[in-house]
């Protein structure tokens, strides 16, 4: 016996064993729907009374483990394997990412596409910058295009969700500073002297296979204000800034910045079979080279992925008078867990400039061949170092 009372179903079972397809049949005609059962559906309602309850709910009670879909005036009733296979279901959905990449969400995504899913992806664009530094990606939304169960789409679209969110972002102050070295600071400036800041372990760099030329290279952080760690450090020995540029990078993408030159020369690319020779004008890249990537943590804890670098050009003249070139590196790649807000202190790239400074009497050293007598030649060898300072800040959005 059944019957409808405003809107809700009140229905108890008198046969102790009623098949699904009848009481969907007798749950149809009590609400006007259409429900369609599959030939596969079969089994025996266990339920034995329902007080007080909507369509819906009646209709989950009476199914148990079979699955219904409503499309249009239709309830079209399956099996579970029925339901996981019917193409009939299929949909197209099309997701814009904002944040992360098309092959990125590609991996993320085809574990959760069921047997018969299919992905598309739009395709990166050409790089218009260097790798590695997010010139890689089109300058348009990555999509994805998503021909699978509803079920499947929507789990994806929450996983994504999930991970494709506006990126933190980090402030990097960066001084880059020149010090020159006299008999007291010869081996580089003594940064356990100076006030507020924690030595890092200096790597004893003498006996490696590179050279150093001082022996002693030293991460270190400054808990104190970045100005008053310049000031201190003039105190010690004579400084120049030689850049303070300020950095906005996005979190765990790598940055770049240099100052140095590029200086040009011929390359021998190729000899086809003629016999003529191609060439083209190849730039070799030398001074001060900075790479980082901020990782941010927890409890405003950053780790600083950096690679200080510094090089020397030169040329020297081979065979047929083509010009060689050379270049001399000093490089470390280090990584720093610091605090908001607190300076990480890189020394210990040394640097040997010698000038010849020319001296001779007025007159007297002008003199052909006796001239000489009267000039003198002095080579003066100063020795540099650099040194580079990055304070990381978080910025809150």
């Amino acid at each position: 016996m059944s019957f409808r009372k405003d809107g809700v179903l009140c229905w108890q079972n008198e046969q102790k064993e009623k098949g699904i397809k009848d009481a969907l049949r007798m749950l149809a005609q009590m609400y006007e729907k259409n429900i369609v059962p599959s030939a596969s559906v079969d089994g025996i309602v266990t339920v034995t009374n329902l007080y007080d309850v909507t369509f819906d709910e009646a209709l989950q009670a009476i199914l148990g483990t079979h699955k219904y879909e409503a499309k249009g005036n239709f309830i079209k009733v399956y099996t579970n394997e029925e339901f996981m296979q019917d193409k009939d279901r299929f949909e197209h959905a099309m997701i814009t990412l904002y944040y992360i990449n098309s092959e990125e969400a590609t991996k993320l995504a085809e574990p959760l596409l069921s047997e018969f899913g299919k992905l598309g992806a739009t395709t990166a664009a050409e790089p218009d910058m260097e790798a590695g530094v997010g010139g890689d990606t089109l300058a348009v939304h990555d999509r994805l295009v998503i021909s699978d169960y509803p079920e499947n789409i929507e789990r994806i679209r929450e996983v994504l969700a999930e991970v494709d969110t506006e990126p933190m972002q980090v402030l990097l102050e960066v001084t880059i500073m020149k010090a020159q070295l006299n008999e007291d600071t010869k081996v580089g400036i003594d940064w356990t002297n100076i006030d507020g800041v924690i030595p890092g372990v200096p790597l004893d760099l003498s006996n490696g296979g590179v050279d150093f030329q001082g022996g002693v290279l030293e991460v270190g952080i400054s808990i104190d204000d970045i100005t008053g760690l310049i000031t201190a450090s003039e105190v010690v020995t004579d400084t120049t800034i030689l850049a303070n540029p300020k950095i906005l990078a996005l979190n765990k993408q790598a940055g770049k910045l240099i100052i140095g030159k590029e200086e040009g020369y011929l390359d021998t690319t190729s000899q086809n079979q003629s016999g003529s020779t191609t060439q083209s004008v190849a730039f070799l890249e030398s001074g001060t080279l900075l790479e980082f990537r901020p990782f941010i943590g927890r409890d405003g804890l950053i780790r600083m992925e950096i690679k200080p670098e510094q090089s020397a050009s030169n040329f020297t003249t081979g065979g047929q008078g083509q010009l060689i070139p050379n270049k001399t590196t000093t490089n470390i790649i280090t990584n720093v867990l610091v605090k908001d807000g607190q300076t990480i202190v890189l020394g210990g790239l040394f640097q040997e400039e010698t000038t010849i400074i020319r001296e001779q009497v007025p007159i007297l050293g002008d003199v052909p061949i006796l001239g000489e007598l009267f000039k003198q030649n002095t080579d003066t060898s100063i020795r540099t170092e650099l040194i580079i300072l990055i304070t990381p800040h978080i910025i809150k959005t």
